[in-house]
């Protein structure tokens, strides 16, 4: 069997992203690579993250988001309220008195005209990497086809030249006494390729991954997206830690027209429809 080495490499470096103009990566390196490279961003952690930050979005309130390294720098949570005047970020899902979760259920808290912050090891971490992308929308089966709208007049007026919609996978830490390794997940897959579906629709063309991904998102919605997002091994995991109510949040397909963007602060804010 031929083993490649050095010498097989192409004189010009192999360029992974397609011609298409809606591609599906997973992850904070891809996410990163895409900001590099000028792309529309959208982050989707299906079932908390991106979530709950629609929804607060929704209904009027600014979102700070911050990684957990970030949270650190700034000294902690606190830190975190004084330097940004926000309501300091909570650390957990659940169990605190923090105004604001990554629990979809707490948005009921949050109210038009607040200034809230939330952290999270994936969708914030991921927000974090693609930072300085040109756009960069959070994105989930709330909704999808709003940012699928968004993003296709944005690709047909020239305002981006492509969308990388990221699926952020998950750390096997949340449930696994392991420092280390992520896992690709079944909730995050979903929520891109219902997005992708929405855009397609639209005219918008897709890479091969981001056909993959709206095929299987065809595939659960004919099934039922609340039974596949219950049968993930997230969706298991959050059953067991009593969030089950923040799955019936995430699966509400297209119950929000809201497209949140990071504006030039670090806060998702409602953007202007397009």
């Amino acid at each position: 069997m031929h083993e490649f080495s050095a010498s097989d490499l192409p004189s010009a470096p192999f360029e992974p992203w397609p011609t298409a103009h809606l591609h599906v990566e997973w992850g904070g390196q891809a996410a990163q690579l895409a900001a590099d490279r000028g792309d529309a961003v959208v982050v989707v952690d299906t079932l908390t993250f991106s979530t709950t930050v629609t929804m607060a979005v929704s209904r009027g309130a600014a979102v700070l988001a911050l990684s957990r390294a970030e949270v650190a720098r700034l000294s902690g949570p606190d830190g975190v309220a004084q330097t940004y005047q926000v309501a300091p970020p909570a650390l957990t899902q659940g169990g605190t008195d923090a105004k604001l979760t990554l629990s979809p259920s707490s948005v009921g808290n949050v109210a038009c005209g607040d200034r809230v912050a939330l952290t999270s090891i994936n969708g914030a971490d991921i927000v974090r990497s693609a930072r300085h992308a040109a756009v960069l929308l959070a994105g989930c089966l709330r909704n999808r086809t709003a940012v699928a709208r968004w993003c296709a007049k944005a690709l047909i007026d020239g305002v981006i030249p492509r969308v990388t919609v990221i699926a952020a996978a998950s750390h096997w830490s949340s449930m696994l006494t392991v420092p280390e390794g992520m896992r690709p997940s079944v909730e995050d897959w979903l929520g891109a390729g219902a997005i992708a579906a929405a855009a397609q629709a639209l005219g918008v063309s897709l890479s091969t991954e981001a056909e993959a991904a709206a095929l299987t998102y065809a595939v659960a919605e004919r099934d039922g997206l609340d039974q596949w997002l219950r049968g993930s091994t997230t969706g298991r995991e959050m059953i067991q830690k009593n969030f089950a109510p923040d799955i019936d949040e995430a699966a509400r397909l297209d119950h929000d027209d809201t497209v949140p963007l990071l504006d030039g602060r670090g806060f998702f804010v409602t953007s202007d429809h397009r």
